[in-house]
């Protein structure tokens, strides 16, 4: 799948019609479906190991999107769900063991492949968006 560059981060647009919609009272259902392959933490990262400035980094990130071209495409595993009381978010899990090679290429750690369909409040951040949190159906 062809990556692009959304906020510094680089991701895959995932198409919409893969997505259930979340039939919920008080969730906003998201209009961009992408699932983050490199998120600002890594970039982050990347940028102290390789001694890069600010201009420098988003600059490698933008050429680093248009050469990345990561085969095979994610497969969903479920929906998930999170909540932390004012916020909740639900998200569609997927397995994607060629992302995570991609991302220990550049010596990453593995990564929640998720995308966020519909949150409430806030999305959340910081916590896992894995098979653990997947919605018992």
């Amino acid at each position: 799948m062809h990556c692009f560059v959304n906020k510094n981060t680089i991701a895959v647009h995932m198409p919409v019609a893969m997505f259930v919609e979340i039939q919920q009272p008080g969730f906003v259902h998201l209009a961009d479906h992408h699932l983050t392959v490199m998120d600002r933490s890594d970039v982050a990262k990347l940028k102290l190991t390789r001694c890069m400035s600010n201009r420098e980094i988003e600059l490698w990130i933008a050429d680093l999107a248009v050469i990345t071209d990561i085969p095979s495409e994610p497969t969903r595993v479920g929906l998930g769900r999170i909540d932390d009381g004012a916020n909740a978010v639900y998200f569609d899990v997927y397995d994607w063991p060629e992302m995570q090679a991609w991302r220990a290429a550049f010596g990453l750690p593995p990564k929640d492949a998720h995308v966020t369909l519909a949150v409430r409040g806030a999305d959340i951040h910081g916590r896992a968006k894995d098979r653990s949190t997947l919605v018992k159906q």
